[in-house]
């Protein structure tokens, strides 16, 4: 009698070299996504990669034993189990929920009606004695879009940050349309002043709506009347709020 022929295992060797590492590579990725925590950025991504080649690796020599041990038949048997395993796997990454970082932040509410401020020294102009408006800063820019405040001091560099409080916004509001009523009028008493080497103020004061313009308000109006006095209280307040943690430049 002949002998049977032993089925070669050249082609179950190479089915099982391809789906067991596959397999094992998609494993690697569901540990990954199981146990990585979220917000780790490429350090998370490197212990991804980890998991998933070391499956692979894993996977490669299972292969090799398995084809070293099993016969041709057993070998399809093995490849099967491979194919199921990874079939489970890629599931399973497709379907267990990406982790996110639990957050309770929300992006500040738009301020209405947005408005543009600014207020600043003349400064091509030596300062005189008898100034009264002794302010930290020569120019404070306040815009409700793009919501920053900007800050000019007598020395640079100059420094911004987000808008404060809305209270204070509001404030701002209020008193610099004040300013602006008086500024419009006919007999200008926002430049009045008995001081005559005094430097002004570049008062700017528009709604987004509007077209800018521009008015020169006396430090004598800034520090003597409810209007100007209230305004700078104003302005105070959010200088000293966001001069806290203030990024400078330049």
């Amino acid at each position: 009698m002949e002998t049977p022929k032993k089925k070669s295992k050249i082609l179950p060797a190479l089915v099982l070299f391809l789906l067991l590492p596959a397999g094992c590579f998609l494993a690697g990725g569901v540990i990954g996504k199981l146990t990585i925590a979220p917000g780790q950025g490429l350090a998370g991504a490197g212990i991804a990669a980890i998991y998933a080649l070391g499956g692979a690796a894993v996977g490669l020599l299972l292969s090799t034993v398995l084809t070293a041990k099993l016969t041709a038949q057993r070998l399809w048997i093995a490849a099967g189990v491979a194919l199921l395993f990874g079939g489970s796997m890629f599931a399973a990454l497709r379907l267990i929920p990406k982790k996110t970082i639990e957050t309770n932040y929300e992006p500040p509410p738009i301020f209405e009606p947005a408005f543009v401020f600014s207020l600043g020294v003349e400064l091509n102009k030596d300062p005189s004695p008898d100034e009264q408006f002794d302010q930290p800063f020569t120019r404070l820019d306040v815009g409700t879009r793009p919501n920053s405040v900007r800050v000019f001091r007598h020395e640079p560099p100059a420094c911004s940050n987000n808008l404060p409080a809305f209270d204070k916004l509001e404030a701002l509001r209020e008193q610099a349309t004040r300013v602006r009523t008086a500024c419009q009028a006919d007999d200008e008493p926002c430049r009045a002043t008995p001081c005559t080497n005094c430097r002004e103020y570049h008062f700017l004061f528009y709604l987004d709506t509007e077209e800018h313009q521009t008015f020169k308000v006396s430090d004598h109006y800034l520090t003597t009347t409810p209007e100007g006095q209230q305004l700078v209280e104003a302005l105070r307040s959010i200088y000293d709020e966001v001069q806290a943690d203030w990024w400078c430049t330049g």
